[in-house]
């Protein structure tokens, strides 16, 4: 797998961006509700059983209409990654994704536009939806801002892990 960010070509893009568009449309068509969350989570407790609690987690930190909206959004970045037949996504650790944490926090607490990798399609995908709907323009500061580093983060493991597996 080939992942696509500012640098790739024009080509990589445009297939990332087909490929996350493609997964947040079918995804916006299931019915998504705490049944829909619950067995998203058993399925990923085989085969990414840190992202599995990670998200089991956000059932005690968010409002339940803020629950299902976070859960699509790691449910869509995980079946980005998942989807591409070409290469295989070993577990990501809760290790990995809290030195990625505590890096990226660090890049927002310092306001420091460097960035040691260039923002993928995917991340820029996820900020445009949280973006755009009502449910995180009303979340609390605090929260998104969470939500914001746990997702480039999440991006960055995944990344990481298809890197060092290919």
């Amino acid at each position: 797998m080939v992942l696509a960010n500012n640098k790739s070509s024009h080509e990589l893009q445009l297939r990332d961006l087909m490929r996350i568009t493609k997964i947040f449309k079918g995804l916006e068509k299931l019915p998504v509700n705490f049944t829909w969350a619950n067995d998203t989570i058993d399925k990923l407790k085989g085969r990414q059983p840190f992202l599995a609690s990670m998200m089991e987690g956000f059932k005690m930190d968010l409002e339940p209409h803020e629950l299902l909206e976070v859960l699509i959004i790691y449910t869509a970045i995980w079946e980005f990654f998942n989807s591409d037949r070409t290469s295989t996504v070993k577990p990501i650790t809760q290790r990995q994704f809290e030195l990625l944490v505590s890096y990226n926090a660090q890049l927002i607490a310092t306001n420091n536009p460097a960035d040691r990798a260039t923002v993928s399609i995917l991340f820029n995908v996820v900020i445009e939806r949280i973006g755009s709907l009502p449910v995180f323009q009303q979340m609390e500061v605090q929260k998104l801002g969470m939500l914001v580093v746990g997702v480039k983060s999440i991006i960055e493991c995944f990344q990481e892990r298809v890197l060092e597996y290919s």
